[in-house]
């Protein structure tokens, strides 16, 4: 898998297998990056050991899954895992994730400004605290960084990540937000090596516009 291109594709999917005592769970983890022999994710703190053998599900598509790696406990790879198919001739391309990583390795096409959230002043919206997996992409790059929102409004979040942008940098943004997949398009705004970046939302997709809300409303309400 390491050999092999993989194009990064935030995705949610459930996972199902035997804990220590034999006994079923089914958990909900994302995917970071995606190959045609393997995938990794993030949330899979529930995974215990290589050559662990899983299924995977993403929509009404299912495939057999077998651990090849663990992120450390303690490192910046805590959570993740690497999952190779559990019969080596098939392809994952079967669980229909390719299907979104057109729309996550192009640039989107530029949007009217009303597709960002209507009466967003980023200068005055409230922020929440928001612990939640982001991919964020240079404009035209198709290698994300990976990290973990510290806060969100609806004009921008801030970005926890060793691999900081420059300022002015145009990005793209998958976030996960409550089993909700949230994409915007933005531009960093503050910069910080080594800590993280906080962006400015320029355009979100009007698909997503009432998701944001639903989230930041959410956030809100939790931390009245």
């Amino acid at each position: 898998m390491n050999r092999e291109p993989r194009t990064p594709i935030s995705a949610q999917v459930k996972i199902m297998g035997l804990d220590a005592r034999g006994q079923a769970y089914t958990e909900v983890a994302h995917t970071i990056d995606v190959s045609t022999h393997g995938m990794r994710i993030d949330k899979a703190g529930f995974l215990r050991k290589r050559g662990e053998v899983v299924t995977v599900f993403h929509g009404a598509n299912r495939m057999r899954f077998r651990v090849v790696w663990i992120g450390q406990s303690g490192s910046s790879t805590e959570g993740q895992a690497a999952l190779a198919p559990d019969v080596a001739a098939e392809d994952t391309g079967r669980l229909g994730l390719f299907q979104d990583a057109t729309a996550a390795a192009q640039p989107p096409a530029a949007e009217p400004s009303s597709a960002r959230p209507p009466g967003v002043d980023r200068r005055s919206v409230p922020r929440y605290l928001c612990d939640r997996g982001v991919q964020v992409w240079k404009q035209g790059d198709l290698v994300s960084v990976y990290g973990k929102l510290r806060d969100l409004s609806l004009g921008g979040c801030y970005v926890e990540t060793a691999q900081a942008l420059p300022v002015q940098t145009q990005v793209r943004l998958a976030m996960s937000l409550f089993g909700m997949n949230v994409r915007a398009v933005g531009v960093v705004r503050a910069s910080t090596d080594g800590k993280g970046m906080g962006i400015e939302f320029t355009s979100v997709r009007p698909e997503d516009v009432s998701r944001l809300h639903a989230v930041v409303g959410r956030l809100s309400k939790k931390q009245a």
